[in-house]
């Protein structure tokens, strides 16, 4: 994760999710209780998963990440993951919208 700067990783089994392992899973479940590093990765991993399928719409997503609580939402086709949707991407998505709706207030102004 460190060499790649990313916060999340999939754990999956040919093409099917069977887990996630965040930064905070690291912190929080492997370090936190002294794993050893040749520790199997289902001993910190959560699962099941949480998900979106990629026909999902939007606000299928802000209702998930509502109730989930997680930060990271993987996005499957089938079963298969295609892609890892985040807080920060919705973010990005509120101020669109609203940087949309406050343009032509703006300039009216």
């Amino acid at each position: 994760m460190a060499e790649y700067g990313v916060g999340s990783v999939m754990v999956t089994e040919g093409d099917a999710l069977r887990g996630i392992v965040t930064d905070r899973d690291l912190a929080l479940g492997a370090l936190a209780r002294g794993l050893d590093a040749d520790e199997m990765i289902d001993s910190v991993m959560t699962s099941p998963v949480i998900t979106v399928d990629v026909t999902d719409d939007i606000h299928v997503a802000y209702r998930t990440f509502r109730r989930s609580g997680f930060r990271r939402l993987p996005v499957l086709d089938g079963h298969r993951v295609v892609g890892v949707l985040t807080v920060d991407d919705m973010l990005v998505d509120v101020f669109q919208r609203l940087a949309g709706l406050l343009g032509p207030v703006a300039w009216s102004v």
